[in-house]
């Protein structure tokens, strides 16, 4: 008997959802004020690539903190569209590396400890029987069951 897991909810849409996610982060954060205020980008970026490390691939979710990684340098820190190369979008990149590992690991963890513990549940259990012959005092039945069988002794038909 096999048992069927639904998918995860972004599995094989990880990559073009965390692209949207992260075009639309941007977005709003820059409306909000993140050209000033660079945190407020990275944070929102942070969510979306981390969102994208629980719901989907640990690659897609590196990819997702690439394309943050473009989209911050280059519209929030970078006004024009230019990727700029500087300490502050190293640290920034660092960051969104580090949320997609370990929110990623953290995931690929939970997922082998429930398909660990569904894998015992759903193992049948078996319970091997051996009949043993029982002493031959007249009117016995001619076998008896070991302890935790479940099983009735029959007596001889004549």
């Amino acid at each position: 008997m096999t048992s069927f897991s639904p998918p995860k909810p972004g599995e094989g849409f990880g990559y073009p959802l965390g692209f949207v996610g992260a075009v639309a982060a941007t977005v709003v954060s820059v409306a909000a004020g993140a050209a000033g205020h660079h945190v407020y980008a990275v944070v929102a970026l942070s969510l979306v690539i981390a969102w994208v490390a629980a719901t989907s691939s640990l690659r897609a979710a590196l990819g997702t903190a690439v394309v943050a990684w473009g989209l911050l340098a280059g519209f929030v820190i970078g006004r024009t569209g230019l990727v700029v190369f500087d300490a502050e979008s190293a640290r920034d990149a660092a960051v969104f590396a580090a949320a997609g590992l370990l929110v990623g690991g953290f995931a690929a963890a939970l997922h082998a400890v429930r398909a660990h513990a569904a894998a015992r549940v759903t193992e049948p259990q078996t319970l091997s029987v051996r009949a043993v012959p029982a002493q031959s005092t007249g009117a016995s039945p001619t076998w008896r069951a070991r302890s935790g069988s479940t099983r009735t002794p029959v007596a001889p038909t004549r």
